[in-house]
């Protein structure tokens, strides 16, 4: 437990300050001030100060329906939230910068956060750098969870946009539902554009290496995603064959580790270097695939299609699963031109919309493995407001009259990311797959899009709310994975722990990737390697995990029964056996309740 170690003075002080705050207090907030001793940090790279401590203490920093907060130096302040407002940033404390930044800019911020010890919720605070006035463009919005303990929070990140001194400010967002929050230690320094690395601090519990969750994960990964297997070696005349030599090297995982891929660099573009490199990575990481934009209705047509269609036909070739994305995004933003014109008309829009569900997952019948039906619904429900709560029946219908074999899904974000704290979201987004459900659509997983930036969900949270997904009865697969993150030890640390405790879960069953090159990604602090094809730690966490951790490469001797025990992961397998001139080998396939195969040994 922390110390307080008030004095007579500030006792009063405080005292005077709280009650002037508690009495002017608004329907959303309260705040008041303690005397704190904060946990050691190594101080910040020296660079110039861009927050004056005095504008924090301005009762004027603080908005709350018009009412102020008095900060003192050295102590924390604690901001109270009493009702939830209509946007989170209505109740904020806010600060101008005090230098002029200039885009590109690295800039370092730390605070220290916690909720007080009696405090009955959660409580969260997002930290934001953002331009004053005109689009209040944002250089981050960091979300961070309040525990018990202080919690110290540094992060680097680069200002979005030149701004002169007063042109930008920080902000403290509060307004996330009646919580407490206690802030303290802030600062804010200016490091220009020198390479100063500013390692981040303080983004989720469960990161340090003896953190409990872990031995709990690997012992369910050894019972979930491993069976035994037994080889029996035979000589010519059937007899056993002790002393051979057996290995079983696995060759296809049965989980599914997959990526977005980008169809035209595949084919064309950049250098052929790039190409091979592109597809030698691809094959030997993953195992499944969604092409980027292809199979979006916008995008397909002409060109797109085509290049959909060439890398439709390649993964049919590897092997490799193909997840189709996506039928419906019921957004008028990500419907083709021209289909908002058709909210006037419903029975149009329909019929056009049910025409397109039919068309695609019919030309792709065999070839795409699954479909996303139905791509973020409770974020753009424009389309099924209009059209009726039904109609997604329809649309999954349809989907698997055009393809009885494609796996058909729902998608949707802000489940797993946001800390795993957006309640409202998973509430909503569990009642429409239960009305889904209970409407008797044919539906066969759910997705879960993961597009992480600093709002790292701890762990044990989110095996909490796989448990809670997973009782639906359906698989559950994380669909678009990203971190974001400017510390790349940070975003592998956090890339290693998210696919163990996804792989630790037995109601998942694949991990897709939103991209893993520089060269073609989105978002190149997004991506595993570097435009050069170095790695970045990220790379270098998964290929640990997908080609060693959790590979099986063994092989031992024929025991004087003739037969080779192992324990290995789940998935296809090419089993060879040798004993002198000779030989045999055979393809093999692992499942939860084991396998056993004989060999028969040739010359």
């Amino acid at each position: 437990m922390d110390a307080y170690h008030p004095s007579g003075a500030n006792v009063k002080r405080l005292l005077a300050a709280s009650c002037a705050a508690l009495a002017a207090a608004a329907a959303y907030s309260a705040y008041g001030f303690y005397v704190l001793r904060l946990p050691a940090a190594p101080p910040l790279p020296p660079g110039t100060p861009l927050v004056r401590p005095s504008d924090l203490s301005d009762p004027a920093s603080f908005l709350a329906g018009g009412r102020g907060a008095v900060s003192i130096r050295g102590q924390a302040l604690r901001l109270r939230t009493l009702a939830r407002p209509p946007q989170p940033y209505e109740v904020q404390l806010r600060a101008p910068t005090a230098a002029p930044v200039r885009a590109g800019d690295l800039l370092a911020a730390r605070f220290y956060v916690r909720r007080p010890l009696f405090s009955p919720a959660k409580a969260r605070v997002d930290f934001v750098f953002e331009q004053v006035g005109g689009e209040y463009r944002k250089s981050i919005v960091l979300p961070a969870e309040a525990g018990l303990r202080w919690r110290r929070i540094d992060v680097p990140f680069r200002s979005a946009g030149d701004y002169p001194a007063g042109g930008a400010q920080i902000a403290f967002r509060l307004g996330f539902g009646a919580q407490t929050v206690e802030l303290a230690g802030f600062e804010l320094v200016g490091l220009g554009r020198s390479p100063v690395r500013v390692p981040a601090a303080g983004f989720y519990e469960g990161r340090e290496p003896g953190a409990p969750w872990r031995k709990a994960a690997e012992e369910r990964i050894e019972r979930i995603r491993k069976a035994g297997i037994t080889v029996k070696v035979v000589d010519p005349d059937g007899k056993p064959a002790p002393g051979a030599a057996v290995q079983v090297r696995l060759k296809r995982h049965a989980f599914f580790f997959g990526s977005a891929i980008n169809s035209a660099t595949l084919f064309s573009g950049g250098r052929d270097d790039d190409r091979r490199r592109y597809k030698e990575t691809f094959l030997r990481l993953f195992n499944s695939a969604t092409i980027e934009n292809g199979l979006k209705w916008p995008f397909w047509k002409g060109e797109q299609r085509a290049w959909a269609d060439k890398t439709a036909a390649w993964l049919k070739a590897g092997g490799i699963k193909l997840r189709g994305h996506t039928l419906v995004w019921p957004g008028w933003e990500h419907m083709p031109e021209g289909m908002e014109n058709l909210k006037n008309d419903p029975d149009r829009l329909r019929k056009t919309i049910r025409g397109h569900i039919t068309e695609e997952a019919a030309y792709y019948r065999g070839k795409a493995a699954e479909w996303d039906v139905l791509n973020e619904p409770i974020g753009h429900p424009e389309v099924l407001g209009l059209l009726g709560r039904g109609e997604a029946l329809e649309w999954f219908r349809l989907a698997r009259k055009a393809d009885p074999e494609a796996r058909l899904f729902v998608n949707d974000y802000d489940v797993l990311d946001g800390f795993g704290l957006n309640l409202e979201q998973q509430d909503r987004y569990e009642a429409l797959i239960r009305r889904i459900l209970s409407d008797g659509a044919p539906l066969d997983g759910v997705g879960l899009q993961c597009h992480f930036r600093y709002d790292l969900t701890p762990p044990e949270r989110l095996l909490r709310v796989l448990d809670r997904f997973g009782r639906l009865g359906k698989p559950l697969q994380a669909t678009e994975l990203d971190v974001e993150v400017a510390d790349e030890e940070l975003q592998a640390d956090y890339l290693r722990d998210f696919m163990t405790a996804m792989f630790s879960h037995p109601a998942v069953e694949g991990i897709t990737l939103w991209g893993f090159w520089e060269g073609v990604h989105s978002e190149p602090v997004m991506a595993l390697y570097r435009r050069d094809w170095s790695k970045k730690p990220a790379a270098a966490a998964l290929e640990e995990l997908l080609l060693k951790d959790w590979n099986t490469q063994t092989g031992g001797t024929a025991d004087w029964r003739g037969e080779y025990r192992a324990r290995a992961f789940l998935g296809d397998y090419e089993i060879t056996a040798s004993s002198g001139p000779f030989s045999a080998a055979s393809p093999a396939s692992l499942a939860r309740e084991g396998a056993s195969l004989t060999l028969t040994l040739r010359r």
